[in-house]
């Protein structure tokens, strides 16, 4: 299990196998290679850096099959902030775990 952090050093929440998911256990992303999509399907971000998450604004749209998220887990200690990183080109920061 690893801990992220959003781009802007918001702690998230974990990395489990493929599963994202946020500080307090819901499970809202699926990770494929080091992309991440919703349950939805659509394309939320991906891990930018051994711990960060951040969404390129040019794979936005992008689409795979949609999933059924897992139950929730034990609620886990948010971690605390880091710093932000300087935005890269055509990104922007990961959504925060609230907006999911």
């Amino acid at each position: 299990m690893g801990w992220l952090w959003t781009w802007s050093g918001i702690s998230f929440g974990y990395r489990v196998d493929n599963q994202l998911r946020t500080h307090d256990g819901r499970h809202v992303g699926r990770f494929i290679g080091e992309e991440i999509y919703g349950a939805d399907g659509l394309y939320l971000g991906e891990l930018a850096s051994e711990d960060r998450l951040i969404t390129n604004q040019r794979k936005i749209g992008r689409f795979r099959l949609p999933f059924r998220p897992r139950t929730k887990r034990i609620e886990r200690v948010q971690r605390m902030a880091r710093a932000a990183r300087l935005s890269r080109p055509d990104c922007e920061d990961f959504p925060a775990p609230e907006s999911l």
